[in-house]
C-alpha cells in the first residue's frame, strides 16, 4: 500500500510539474529542456505501473519503459551544454546519442538475454513488491555512460563559471543542484530498492523542479535576447538590461563596446558592485527612478570622445509585468554637431548684428554731435 502510494505521489507530481511547464513554454525554449519534462513523467509513470502490475512479464515491459531514461543523461547534458553556451560539435552529439541508443537497445533484451539483465523479477515481501535482480555487462557500460555524463556536466558548469562571464551565475547554481542528487540516488538506490523504495523516480522530481526554476529565469533574458537581437542590427545602438533588484541581465555588443566596463560585469551581478559604471549606469538609473520622466540623457564616451549618445532609460516588461529597466544608447553624433553648428552659427550671427548695431548707434551719436557742433559755431551772418 505505502509503495503503491509513494510511486503513485512522485508521478503525480512530475505531471503536474510538467503540466506548469506546458503553462509557461515558450517558442524560445530549447528543445531538450521539453524532452526533459517530457521523459520524466513517462518514467515515473512506468515505476508505479511496474509495482502495480505485480505480473513478472507485465513488470519487464514496465521496466523497459523506465529505461528510455538511458536517453535522459545525454539530453541533460545537451541542455547544460547550451545553457552554458559551449558548443559540442555534430560529431560528438551523435556518437553519444549512438552509445545511449545501443545501451536502450540492450535494455530490450531483458527476459530473452543476458546482456544487460542476467535475470529480473519480482519478488514479495510482506505487502511490498521487491526486484531481484543479476546485472549484466552492458547495465555496467549504462553506469559508466551515467558517471560519465555527470563528469561533462560538472566540467562544463565549473569552466562556464570561471570563463564565461555572460552566462547567468544564477542559472549555473541551479544546474548543479541536481548533480547530488543523482549522485545520492544511484549511492543509496540499491539499500533502499530491498524496501521496495526506488530513489531514482524521487530525483526525477526534484530534478524537474529545479528546471523549472531555471525556466522561470529563462523568461528574464529571452525578453532581453529579443531586444537585443533587434538593436544588434541597427549597428550603432547599445542595449543594456537590468532587473527588478538591480542585477545585470545582459548587453550587446555595441553597449560593451561603448562602455568597457560591461566586459568584467557577470550575469546576475548587482550593478552597483561596479565602481566603473557609477558615473555612468547607475546615475542613470538613479535620476530614472527618481523622476521616470527624467529617463535622456547626453554621453561622451571617454574611450569614443568624438562620438556622441543619447541615453534612454525606461522600464523593461515582460508581458505586462514590469519585470527591470532597459538602457538604450543611440549614436547621435550628427545631429548633435549640426545642434552644436547652428548654435555656433546663430552665436556668430548674433555677435555680427551686436557689432553692427553697435556702429550704427556710435554713427548716430557722432552724426549728432557733429550737428550740434555747426549750430553752436554760427554767428550774425550765417544765424
Amino acid at each position: 500500500m505505502y509503495q503503491l502510494t509513494y510511486y503513485a505521489v512522485l508521478f503525480g507530481l512530475s505531471f503536474f510539474l510538467t503540466l506548469l511547464y506546458i503553462f509557461r513554454w515558450r517558442k524560445q525554449y530549447q528543445v531538450h529542456i521539453t524532452a526533459i519534462f517530457i521523459l520524466m513523467p513517462i518514467m515515473n509513470l512506468a515505476y508505479l505501473l511496474m509495482y502495480a502490475a505485480g505480473d513478472p512479464e507485465a513488470a519487464a515491459l514496465m521496466l523497459r519503459i523506465v529505461y528510455i531514461g538511458c536517453y535522459l543523461p545525454w539530453v541533460i547534458t545537451m541542455c547544460e551544454m547550451s545553457l552554458c553556451q559551449i558548443p559540442v560539435s555534430r560529431t560528438i552529439k551523435m556518437a553519444t546519442f549512438l552509445i545511449s541508443t545501443t545501451v536502450f537497445l540492450s535494455v530490450l533484451t531483458i527476459g530473452h538475454s543476458e546482456i544487460f539483465y542476467r535475470s529480473f523479477r519480482l519478488e514479495h515481501a510482506g505487502d511490498i513488491w521487491v526486484q531481484q535482480k543479476v546485472y549484466g555487462p552492458f547495465h555496467t557500460l549504462h553506469y559508466i555512460c551515467n558517471f560519465l555524463y555527470l563528469f561533462w556536466d560538472v566540467v562544463g558548469i565549473i569552466y562556464t563559471y570561471r570563463k564565461k562571464k555572460q552566462v547567468s551565475r544564477f542559472i549555473l547554481y541551479l544546474l548543479f543542484l541536481p548533480i547530488p542528487f543523482t549522485l545520492a540516488a544511484y549511492s543509496a538506490g540499491h539499500a533502499f530498492a530491498l524496501r521496495g523504495f526506488e530513489l531514482i523516480p524521487l530525483s526525477y522530481v526534484a530534478a524537474q523542479i529545479v528546471y523549472l526554476l531555471i525556466v522561470h529565469r529563462m523568461g528574464y533574458y529571452r525578453v532581453s535576447e529579443m531586444v537585443i537581437e533587434s538593436q544588434v542590427q541597427s549597428g550603432d545602438t547599445g542595449f543594456i538590461t537590468i532587473d527588478n533588484r538591480g542585477r545585470y541581465l545582459g548587453s550587446n555588443q555595441t553597449a560593451r563596446r561603448i562602455l568597457p566596463p560591461l566586459n568584467s560585469l557577470a550575469v546576475d551581478q548587482p550593478v552597483r558592485t561596479a565602481e566603473a559604471l557609477r558615473e555612468t549606469v547607475i546615475t542613470w538609473l538613479d535620476r530614472f527612478q527618481g523622476d521616470p520622466s527624467d529617463g535622456k540623457f547626453l554621453f561622451v564616451p571617454a574611450e569614443l570622445s568624438d562620438r556622441i549618445y543619447t541615453v534612454s532609460v525606461s522600464y523593461l516588461y515582460d508581458g505586462r509585468v514590469r519585470c527591470g529597466y532597459q538602457i538604450f544608447l543611440q549614436d547621435d553624433t550628427q545631429n548633435q554637431k549640426y545642434i552644436r553648428l547652428m548654435d555656433q552659427y546663430n552665436s556668430d550671427l548674433q555677435a555680427q548684428v551686436a557689432a553692427k548695431t553697435e556702429r550704427i548707434v556710435v554713427m548716430h551719436n557722432r552724426l549728432i554731435l557733429g550737428m550740434a557742433a555747426m549750430v553752436e559755431s554760427r554767428d550774425n551772418s550765417t544765424g
